[in-house]
């Protein structure tokens, strides 16, 4: 099947781009302060307001791709990391890394969520 065809390019990711080895993210990113923010911000996601996105929006700019994947991973919901996916993809001037896509499969890969993971892989290409 061609979908999976995208999943070859990970392997090829150079090391110097400062990518954690075998794309795993270190235990500090989930303790970090802007990790700590957004996954704190996502918690509210019910009453969310103008004022909680763009504060989501700044914090986003600023996280390094592996925040970004510690932020994915501190989910307990994986619909709701999946969403923040979504949302963080849409947001202008921000294009999720590599890693980011590798890490949203790894914990869709734990669920039946199916057409979350499609859908990732043709955001890829």
């Amino acid at each position: 099947d061609d979908d999976f065809a995208v999943l070859e390019s990970f392997g090829k990711i150079p090391q110097s781009r400062g990518y954690a080895s075998r794309f795993d993210v270190e235990e500090d990113e989930s303790r970090h302060p802007l990790v700590r923010e957004i996954t704190r911000l996502i918690g509210l996601r019910s009453s969310w307001n103008p004022k909680h996105e763009s504060q989501m929006r700044n914090l986003l700019r600023s996280l390094k791709p592996s925040q970004v994947c510690a932020v994915l991973r501190s989910q307990d919901d994986e619909r709701v990391a999946l969403k923040f996916f979504y949302w963080a993809d849409r947001q202008w001037r921000y294009r999720h890394d590599p890693v980011v896509y590798y890490s949203m499969l790894e914990v869709l890969s734990k669920t039946k969520l199916c057409q979350g993971a499609r859908r990732v892989l043709l955001l890829m290409k």
